[in-house]
């Protein structure tokens, strides 16, 4: 029997935002609260920085989160997981993109393919760009 966190796996049904976190509409508040002037000294600098190294961060945090699965740190992988999603909305906000976008995407993949995974690609030609060539 497949198992996460020693409880049975259910059937996977679209979901809304609310289905996906424990504490419900926290990345929607996280990406209202990056629009408001009295933001934390660090969050303050990371909104007025370029798209670039908001971009970087991301990265940055991907691989670090990354790092703590292959070497099976448990708390690090939920720690840093936490930072990537922080970074993944601050690079949201920026490109004008809100979490409702990503959510529908979501629903219409787990529609279309069982769960919202990666969609397949598509006859990649030279550039190698596949879907979004």
């Amino acid at each position: 029997m497949n198992k996460v966190l020693g409880k049975p796996l259910k059937a996977f049904q679209p979901a809304v935002a609310s289905d996906l976190f424990l504490d419900e509409g926290e990345i929607e508040r996280l990406f209202e609260a990056l629009g408001r002037a009295n933001l934390p000294p660090r969050t303050r600098k990371l909104s007025a920085a370029t798209i670039i190294k908001k971009a970087k961060k991301l990265v940055e945090e991907a691989s670090e989160m990354s790092f703590e699965a292959v070497f099976g740190r448990k708390r690090g992988v939920v720690e840093e997981s936490v930072d990537l999603i922080y970074h993944m909305v601050v690079l949201w906000r920026a490109c004008g993109v809100k979490p409702n976008e990503i959510w529908k995407e979501m629903s219409q993949r787990a529609a279309q393919l069982g769960v919202a995974e990666k969609l397949p690609k598509r006859g990649k030609g030279k550039s190698g760009r596949g879907r979004h060539a």
